[in-house]
């Protein structure tokens, strides 16, 4: 269950059981209700784990480079995921230990990184290489392919069944694809960058917010179900 503080270089990734909060320098939050966690990234590389009643638990240097973009829990809980400016996925233990060497592959900043919520052995990414790439938890590549339009891709999320992504970002397509890399259904109404996606609980539809100040809601064929309007920026 990921959310992310909205600021002008920054997306909000909406999930189910989501605490949304805007807090100065701070680029990602990751919420674990079930244990009582939740963890903030920021533009200072460092990662830090808070109970819910605000009380730290720990504190660590994720990225020595630059700013940590996305934060995200595994869905047992046990391990957090971390990307950033310097275009690699780190694992971490909640007690800030590094687990493995870091993923490589993309060629430039990663926004979003998500979980499968049915393999605690996969995970997604995203960012301004327009790649989208699985992985498994030793870093190796799973799949990788290019977005249709090849610009950067901001959000990624799986449906919750595991067996679909979604991504979206400059081009202001919604993205869907099966695990194989097959394109599923474009959805193409927004007028601005797409910084935030959600699935709805039972897979049929997915939630998209973006730059211009709208939400809207597709079915999985890429029909546009909903129109909401009435934010004066990104959503």
């Amino acid at each position: 269950h990921v959310t992310r503080a909205a600021d002008d270089n920054a997306q909000t990734d909406a999930g189910e059981d989501v605490s949304v909060v805007a807090l100065p320098g701070v680029i990602g939050l990751a919420v674990q209700f079930e244990r009582g966690e939740r963890a903030t990234a920021g533009e200072d590389g460092t990662v830090q784990l808070w109970n819910l009643t605000g009380q730290p638990q720990a504190k660590w240097q994720a990225n020595r480079q630059g700013r940590v973009r996305t934060v995200n829990f595994s869905p047992n809980g046990k391990l957090i995921a971390t990307a950033g400016k310097d275009g690699t996925i780190q694992l971490w233990d909640l007690q800030g230990n590094q687990i493995g060497q870091p993923f490589r592959g993309h060629q430039d900043e990663i926004w979003s990184v998500a979980f499968d919520p049915k393999n605690d052995d996969r995970l997604a990414s995203v960012g301004d290489d327009g790649d989208v790439y699985l992985w498994n938890l030793q870093g190796q590549v799973v799949k990788k392919w290019r977005s249709g339009t090849g610009k950067e891709l901001s959000s990624i999320k799986f449906s919750p069944n595991g067996q679909l992504l979604a991504a979206a970002g400059k081009d202001r397509i919604v993205h869907l694809w099966n695990l194989q890399g097959q394109l599923l259904a474009e959805m193409k109404e927004h007028q601005g960058q797409v910084w935030n996606l959600a699935f709805s609980s039972d897979g049929q539809t997915i939630a998209s917010g973006a730059g211009d100040g709208t939400v809207r809601v597709w079915n999985l064929q890429g029909r546009l179900l909903t129109n909401l309007t009435g934010h004066q920026g990104p959503v």
